[in-house]
């Protein structure tokens, strides 16, 4: 289904689990979106991107992977997310992490669902 439609439903499981923190969340998606839009669009290029940025935030690369994942599909499962982002194209990719972030920014402002800690 995320490969079909235009924009993902995120499931409130994977929402609560990896995007509790809300404005720390939307700040990372936004800066990996940066990195990832940087260079070739392929798996290896874009893994070496996102291992680079979380080597720099000294975080483990899980820390991002699994928020980009529910930005891009809204679930907490799904194949490999570099080949998703491969499959789904650098401008569908993209679209969807900006529309995570903007959700994360609103739900954060409202003090709704997603908590801040």
């Amino acid at each position: 289904r995320p490969y079909l439609v235009e924009r993902v439903e995120y499931e409130a499981a994977a929402v609560e689990k990896h995007w509790r923190d809300a404005r720390g969340v939307s700040e990372q998606l936004g800066q990996l979106a940066d990195r990832l839009a940087q260079g070739p669009w392929t798996g290896a290029a874009l893994e070496e991107r996102l291992r680079k940025l979380a080597a720099d935030r000294s975080i483990p690369a899980a820390r991002l992977i699994h928020p980009l994942r529910v930005a891009l599909t809204g679930q907490a499962v799904s194949p490999g997310i570099f080949e998703v982002l491969v499959v789904l194209g650098r401008e569908r990719s993209l679209r969807r992490v900006g529309e995570a972030v903007r959700y994360l920014r609103d739900r954060s402002a409202a003090g709704a669902g997603v908590r801040d800690r």
